[in-house]
C-alpha cells in the first residue's frame, strides 16, 4: 500500500496536517480573544488605545433548551440578558495620578463644601493607583449630613467627571430588596437589580452606584431584611462582591470593581456592619463663604445679574439662605422671573 503513495501525496498530507494545526491555533487565539478574562484585567488595544478589559459573568451555555427551541419568550430574553453581561467590559477613570489629581480639583471646584469628601476619594483611589489598577477605584463611601447640603449634586459631578456611568437608586422609594440585589427568577415579576442591569447597559466594570437616602430603606417585602441597608454588606464587601450570587441569572457575577457612594442624613438608621465596611464622611452644614462661593458661580453659569450675589450675601449672613438646597431655590426664582420678563 505505501508503494502506491506517491511524494506528492504525503506533502499534501502535511499541508493538510499543517493547515489545520494553524487553524486550531487561530481558533485557540480567538476563543481567548473573545472571551472575557473573568476576575483579572487584562490590558488591551481598543480604538488605538490601551485599556483595562475583563469579564464579570461566564458565558451561559446556549446548547440545552434554546437550542431546541422549546423555551419561551421570558427564558429567551433572560438568556440574552446573560450573554450581554458575560461580554468583556472595561475599566474606565483616571489612570495616572495627574489625571486623578486634575479630577479631584475640578471636583472641589464644583463643589467647595465636599473638601473631606474629595480629600478621601483621592486618598482611595491614589492608593488603587500606586497597587497597580489603571482605572478608577475607590473605597465604599457614606456621606452623612442633614439635608440640603447638596449631597445628591456632589455624586452626580463626581461621576461626570471622572466618565464612569452613573447608577443613581433613591433609597427612599424602595420598598424591597429587588433594585439592590435581583428578585428571585421563579417569580412572574423578576427582575434583575439596577446595578446589574447597569452593568449590562453600560459595558462597564467599575461604574459609580450611588444609593441616595440609604438611611430611608425599607423592605415591605414578605420574609425581607428588617434593615434593608443590610443587603448591601455583600455588595460593597469586595472579597464577598467578588463571587455575588445574583438571584435573577442564577449566576456568578463579579461586583468588586464597582464603586460605592452612599449618601445618608441620619447616621444612626443605617445598619451597622454597613457603616463599619464604609469609609464615613460626616458633613457639618455649609458656611456663609461656602454659600456664596457656589451662588458665585451659579450666577455666572446661569447669565444672572451679577448684583444678585450681594442679596444672596445679605440672605446668607442673616441665616435666611442655610442650604444649598435653598440657595438653588432662589436662584430658579431668578431665573424664573428673568424668563417672565423676557415673555412680556
Amino acid at each position: 500500500m505505501d508503494s502506491l503513495i506517491g511524494d506528492d501525496d504525503i506533502d499534501l498530507a502535511d499541508d493538510r496536517r499543517d493547515h489545520e494545526r494553524r487553524l486550531r491555533q487561530h481558533q485557540i487565539r480567538r476563543q481567548h480573544r473573545d472571551a472575557p478574562p473573568l476576575g483579572k484585567p487584562r490590558i488591551v488595544r481598543l480604538n488605538h488605545t490601551l485599556t483595562p478589559v475583563l469579564g464579570v459573568c461566564a458565558r451561559p451555555d446556549f446548547g440545552s433548551k434554546e437550542r431546541r427551541g422549546g423555551a419561551d419568550e421570558r427564558h429567551r430574553e433572560l438568556a440574552k440578558f446573560h450573554h450581554d453581561l458575560s461580554e468583556r467590559m472595561t475599566l474606565e477613570g483616571p489612570r495616572s495620578f495627574d489625571a486623578l489629581e486634575l479630577l479631584i480639583a475640578n471636583f472641589y471646584d464644583s463643589c467647595p463644601g465636599f473638601r473631606d469628601l474629595a480629600m478621601a476619594i483621592w486618598a482611595s483611589a491614589a492608593q488603587a493607583l500606586q497597587d497597580g489598577a489603571v482605572w478608577f477605584s475607590m473605597q465604599p463611601t457614606l456621606v452623612v449630613s442633614e439635608p440640603g447640603t447638596g449631597k445628591t449634586h456632589a455624586a452626580r459631578k463626581l461621576a461626570e467627571l471622572s466618565g464612569l456611568p452613573l447608577i443613581y437608586i433613591d433609597g427612599s422609594s424602595l420598598s424591597s430588596s429587588a433594585e439592590l440585589i435581583s428578585s428571585d427568577v421563579v417569580f412572574q415579576s423578576a427582575r434583575p437589580s439596577a446595578i446589574v442591569e447597569g452593568l449590562a447597559r453600560h459595558r462597564v466594570a467599575n461604574p459609580l452606584v450611588v444609593i441616595d437616602e440609604v438611611d430611608k430603606l425599607h423592605d415591605m417585602a414578605e420574609g425581607g431584611f428588617a434593615n434593608l441597608s443590610e443587603a448591601l454588606i455583600g455588595l460593597i464587601d469586595r472579597t464577598v462582591a467578588r463571587h455575588h450570587k445574583d438571584k435573577y441569572l442564577q449566576a456568578e457575577i463579579d461586583l468588586s470593581h464597582v464603586n460605592f457612594l452612599l449618601l445618608a442624613n441620619n447616621l444612626s438608621r443605617v445598619a451597622r456592619p454597613v457603616v463599619d465596611r464604609c469609609r464615613v464622611i460626616q458633613m457639618q452644614r455649609p458656611t456663609a463663604y461656602e454659600i456664596l462661593a457656589v451662588a458665585k458661580k451659579e450666577i455666572a453659569r446661569r447669565k444672572l445679574e451679577p448684583d444678585l450675589l450681594s442679596v444672596l450675601e445679605k440672605a446668607a449672613h442673616k441665616g435666611q439662605i442655610k442650604s444649598l438646597r435653598k440657595l438653588h431655590k432662589a436662584l430658579d426664582a431668578a431665573s424664573g422671573s428673568r424668563t417672565r420678563r423676557l415673555l412680556h
